[in-house]
């Protein structure tokens, strides 16, 4: 585990297969990474807390916008944006 990287703040960090990891390291990954996800997909664990802090992260990092298009310009945006 030394060699994994610092993770920035708008990340998710992730370890899977938690299913197939000795209780001691998997213990001590928690201590290290304590805002990391732990999951096994075979076993459904985490998935839905993963659901969630991933919507959490896309709706942190995104950002509403509101255009004002004249109506000639419309038609052209439209046909632009549904490509």
């Amino acid at each position: 585990m030394d060699d994994l990287p610092t993770i920035p703040g708008s990340a998710l960090l992730m370890f899977n297969k938690v299913d197939q990891v000795e209780s001691e390291d998997l213990s001590t990954a928690q201590h290290i990474y304590p805002n990391a996800l732990f999951i096994s997909a075979t076993q459904q664990l985490g998935l839905e807390t993963l659901g969630q802090r991933m919507l959490h992260l896309v709706r942190q990092t995104s950002k509403a916008r509101n255009l004002r298009v004249r109506h000639s310009a419309q038609t052209g945006l439209v046909a632009l944006v549904t490509r």
